[in-house]
């Protein structure tokens, strides 16, 4: 009786111990399963269409388009866009492959992309009637009219050329999403999402930082209206006070919307400007409202005023230095 109790004892712990075990192991099972997802990725799509989606990746990297508005940024999220697309092309039907090559030879102003969009058009009927349409020439249909429609320049309004890649593109990524295996969907739909979640993050982040830079810059607005007031009146040690807590606001303004923890909204595609543009303000703002301090606290006014017609020489030679230092933190 003692033994069995023991042996049950000792086999309680040890499921215990497994299953404690298996908890610790979960973020390496995460990872197998990410891993095991991968290999069939890459063994279920043929070379040639990963090497299309290569090529696509590439020429969107060179296309110039800037979503984002930092060099590197706007290049990483144009390559993955134009990988992306030919990717969900290679399962998409015919007709949304019709209509990305027909925008692009309907609204491209170039003559040569006109003339690649009539290609694809050409292509696209000629294929289907002929029951020809395989995954890679689909793929290859998709990399000319992604690559078409990101060389598209301003079409008037403005983002209006975004508004036409949009509509060429979403019926597309529909279709190669309802038609790819199911395998092939669960990570591009988990993918989706986490870009969603993402720009959602960045949407929240760039409110609030957005929200508590502007409160700063009003104050710091406030403070030069009354530095200038006060420097008209002929108080330079109110007017430097002034300028002096001007700074001091402008660089809580820079705090939120240049500071590490906003770095990933800047980064994000349609709001990344507009902490980028708060940022600018704040850092020039910054930087005018201490020389406007240093000059009011160290540049006496009066001792540079005409007497009898003429200026004193020696004032001035004393404050040269000043001078050539303001000068050279504004060229």
């Amino acid at each position: 009786m003692t033994t069995t109790l023991r042996d049950r004892s000792a086999g309680h712990a040890g499921s215990v111990r497994s299953g404690t075990g298996g908890g610790r192991s979960r973020p390496a099972r995460l990872r197998r399963r990410a891993r095991r997802a991968a290999r069939r990725m890459l063994r279920e799509v043929p070379a040639a269409i990963w090497l299309l989606a290569l090529v696509s990746g590439i020429g969107g990297a060179l296309a110039g388009c800037a979503p984002v508005g930092g060099p590197l940024a706007d290049r990483l999220v144009t390559a993955a866009f134009a990988a992306v697309v030919v990717l969900l092309a290679s399962q998409a039907t015919w007709p949304p492959l019709l209509l990305a090559t027909g925008i692009v030879a309907a609204a491209s102003p170039n003559p040569a992309l006109r003339t690649v969009g009539v290609a694809g058009v050409v292509a696209c009927v000629v294929l289907e009637r002929s029951r020809r349409l395989e995954p890679s020439g689909a793929a290859l249909l998709g990399l000319l009219a992604v690559q078409g429609l990101l060389r598209l320049g301003p079409l008037g309004p403005e983002r209006a050329s975004a508004l036409v890649t949009a509509i060429a593109v979403v019926p597309l990524a529909i279709s190669g999403l309802r038609h790819a295996p199911r395998r092939l969907r669960r990570p591009v739909v988990a993918l989706l999402v986490a870009v969603a979640v993402g720009l959602v993050a960045a949407v929240a982040v760039t409110a609030y930082a957005t929200d508590r830079a502007r409160t700063a810059l009003a104050a710091a607005e406030d403070e030069v209206l009354a530095g200038l007031d006060a420097a008209k009146a002929g108080d330079r040690e109110e007017a430097a006070e002034r300028f002096r807590a001007a700074s001091i606001r402008f660089g809580q303004a820079q705090d939120q919307t240049g500071g590490w923890w906003s770095w990933p909204a800047r980064q994000a595609p349609a709001v990344g400007h507009q902490l980028r543009t708060l940022d600018l303000v704040a850092s020039s703002g910054r930087a005018a409202t201490d020389l406007a301090y240093d000059s009011a606290a160290r540049v006496d006014p009066d001792r540079l005023r005409m007497v009898d017609g003429r200026l004193d020489l020696d004032a001035i030679r004393s404050y040269q230095p000043v001078f050539d230092e303001i000068a050279g933190r504004t060229a």
